[in-house]
């Protein structure tokens, strides 16, 4: 009898051990993967697009490239900007660079509207908007309006931005002299957020030739 009692004993220590194992397992390959609740993975990346936002609005260059990948990619799309990316993007430290020319400009105000997220995978994520930054003082002053385009892709437990779009290929952005509502270019849009102050004037929209260094 005792030796049958040992006997199960052992089977029972291994198969506890079998469960705990796979337990581990499992949760190591959840910890591995991105959040499988699609409300999650929407909070998640709308907080890191606003965010990206929020830092460029504040010309923060630290906090604009904090989210960015090792081999992400900026593409530059401004009707007349001396920043546009015609042979290929900005990579590696050019990101840096750019981002460093524009905000020689200082910090402005921005609004987003129509904002979208679309999940092309459980670990890829694409946010579309268009987005108004209003740069300079008085008689100086701009509207920059842009489609905007950022692809963030989920890699080593993280979400990280792959490819930042300023503006689109066939849809660049455009420089508005004065501070130009997002309403007077277009109708019908949907939310609307401003960051940073409000803006309550407007001016009659027109397209500037640019030269503006963005």
């Amino acid at each position: 009898m005792l030796g049958i009692s040992t006997v199960l004993f052992t089977i029972v220590v291994v198969v506890l051990v079998i469960i705990a194992g796979a337990g581990f397992g499992l949760y190591f390959l959840r910890a591995m993967t991105p959040p499988t609740t699609s409300s999650n993975n929407y909070e998640i990346v709308t907080g890191l697009a606003f965010a990206h936002w929020t830092a460029i609005g504040d010309a923060n260059l630290s906090a604009t490239m904090s989210q960015y990948s090792s081999t992400a990619s900026l593409w530059w799309y401004v009707h007349n900007s001396p920043l546009n990316t015609t042979s290929g993007p900005y990579t590696g430290s050019a990101i840096s660079s750019t981002w460093t020319k524009f905000f020689s400009n200082g910090p402005s105000y921005w609004t987003v509207y129509n904002y979208s997220v679309v999940f092309l995978s459980a670990s890829s994520a694409k946010v579309t908007a268009d987005l108004w930054y209003v740069l300079g003082h008085g008689n100086n002053t701009h509207t920059l309006y842009l489609p905007y385009e950022l692809d963030y892709n989920y890699q080593n437990g993280q979400w990280y931005l792959t490819q930042d779009w300023w503006g689109l290929p066939n849809a660049p952005g455009v420089v508005y002299s004065g501070v130009v509502s997002p309403s007077s270019i277009h109708a019908g849009t949907t939310t609307t957020t401003t960051a940073t102050a409000s803006i309550t004037t407007s001016s009659t929209k027109s397209a500037t030739p640019g030269g503006y260094g963005y």
